[in-house]
């Protein structure tokens, strides 16, 4: 029986937290005590499909550090979007970033490399605060907030 896959409670958190080994590249053994709080089959797919505790670290730094920039720039292209004339064209690759407004309509979508081409054509001159997600593979439509679509 694997103990670290059954443990219960605390006690056994705080033995598969100590049996956690240090690596060569992982000085800290953070990244060995991170995986070994999940059952095995995720432990055998994190071997894989990880993110050193590091990075995943200095990526959070660099979010919180420009997330609140990062949203006020997508707000202000939201608004650009809204504030465009009709007729106005949106080409976008690997999705906007930022909600593409109600006024706009998907015209075209081709596959092209790794994601997809979409082409937005402005149809209306206001919206009714509703707008599309764009996705890997989808887009979808969200009606205005407080509505019932």
């Amino acid at each position: 029986m694997d103990p670290v896959t059954h443990f219960h409670g605390k006690k056994g958190l705080e033995w598969s937290l100590h049996r956690a080994v240090r690596m060569p590249s992982d000085p800290t053994g953070e990244d060995l005590t991170f995986d070994a709080l999940f059952p095995s089959p995720v432990r055998g797919r994190s071997r894989r499909f990880w993110t050193p505790v590091a990075v995943a670290r200095r990526a959070a730094t660099l979010f919180r550090d420009s997330g609140p920039r990062f949203v006020r720039d997508t707000l202000k292209v939201e608004h650009a979007l809204r504030g465009a004339r009709v007729g106005s064209l949106v080409v976008t690759f690997h999705g906007s970033s930022t909600r593409v407004p109600g006024c706009y309509d998907l015209a075209l979508a081709e596959r092209a490399g790794s994601d997809w081409l979409r082409l937005w054509v402005k149809r209306r001159e206001t919206d009714d605060g509703s707008f599309f997600l764009e996705g890997d593979d989808w887009v979808v439509w969200q009606p205005p907030f407080g509505s019932i679509a």
